[in-house]
């Protein structure tokens, strides 16, 4: 099995890690976590692919000098901290779920520790809900209800699925 992963889109593709271009490694929300991001992406008028929910543990264009074992029935839990948008490393501006996990910190860390070396620093875990969202008054003031919900009321996602794949030339 092969999957490729680009770097300025969230699209998942098959092919597979060899090591030779670098390491990027995912999870994806459980099913059960799904709703809770669409309704989230919803109220903020965007309509992502269920199949394009991800969450970069790692992005580095060098492979790890020995590659952990991969756990992809491992549950990891992140609560959603807050909606936010920035401007991508290809120009798009980027519309998030911002994360707080330890679960993804620590293993952000494990793949640190074998070589991989993150490309975007700080390590900030995010599910994209949208790429490519224009700057609005009305979409800062749904996201500014969002937030006050989320406040509210703390949205948890669990995540799984851990896969590492090569770095697709952009």
């Amino acid at each position: 099995m092969k999957i490729f992963v680009s770097l300025s889109s969230p699209e998942l593709v098959d092919e597979g890690f060899t090591g030779h271009r670098g390491v990027y490694v995912f999870v994806t929300p459980v099913e059960a976590s799904i709703p809770r991001i669409l309704d989230i992406a919803y109220s903020l008028n965007v309509r992502p692919e269920e199949s394009k929910l991800h969450v970069t543990v790692m992005s580095s264009e060098k492979a790890p000098r020995n590659l952990p074992h991969v756990m992809p029935n491992q549950v990891l839990r992140s609560l959603i901290d807050k909606i936010e948008m920035f401007d991508g490393h290809d120009g798009r501006t980027y519309l998030v779920a911002q994360l707080m996990s330890d679960d993804l910190q620590a293993l952000h860390r494990t793949w640190a520790r074998a070589g991989a070396v993150h490309m975007f620093k700080p390590y900030s875990p995010h599910i994209t809900l949208w790429a490519g969202v224009t700057r609005t008054p009305e979409l800062e003031r749904r996201i500014d209800r969002v937030n006050a919900s989320l406040n509210a009321k703390p949205a948890f996602v669990y995540l799984s699925g851990e896969t590492a794949t090569d770095l697709k030339d952009d």
